[in-house]
């Protein structure tokens, strides 16, 4: 079972696409039973529980960038337990 602190500190420190794929399989958590109608910057949302509270990330993304400029998208994961946001991390989506 999943510590609830370790489980905030893991997923503060995601920086990249390919941790945030590895944090989700590790915590087995998925898209079973979530709504992802969440925009058209919404790349996905999963969830689950750990330590008997309901947690969900959301990964989008979004467009720096201004009128004739061409910059990285920048990738955004938001956790939220029992509906309150706890942490968000970012970091150019690569």
């Amino acid at each position: 079972m999943t510590n609830y602190r370790h489980f905030v500190a893991a997923f503060s420190k995601l920086d990249s696409n390919e941790d945030l794929s590895e944090f989700i399989a590790q915590h087995r958590l998925s898209t079973a039973g979530l709504d992802q109608k969440g925009g058209t910057q919404v790349y996905q949302i999963v969830g689950g529980r750990i330590e008997g509270a309901a947690v969900v990330v959301t990964h989008r993304w979004y467009d720096p960038s201004g009128p004739f400029q061409n910059e990285p998208d920048i990738a955004k994961a938001e956790l939220d337990v029992d509906g309150q946001r706890v942490a968000s991390v970012s970091w150019t989506d690569r």
